[in-house]
């Protein structure tokens, strides 16, 4: 019930509605990791320098799917 009335209220305040898709429900079995590369520990004086993500699908890895940027 939270969750849903959260996105209900995001829906609702988002000024781009070519972004409404992001508060769709996730599809079952499936996740993302991600990974930040940064500069140092200190989040409030280091910056990120690489983003990676890679989905995880149900108990398997999808490596051909990956994301890699460098910042």
């Amino acid at each position: 019930m939270i969750a849903w009335l959260r996105r209900r209220f995001w829906r609702a305040s988002l000024a781009d509605p070519g972004f409404l898709f992001l508060l769709d429900e996730p599809p079952a079995g499936e996740a993302v990791s991600l990974d930040c590369e940064t500069t140092g520990l200190d989040p409030w004086v280091d910056e990120i320098v690489a983003i990676a993500a890679v989905p995880v699908i149900g108990n398997r890895i999808a490596t051909s799917r990956r994301f890699e940027a460098v910042v």
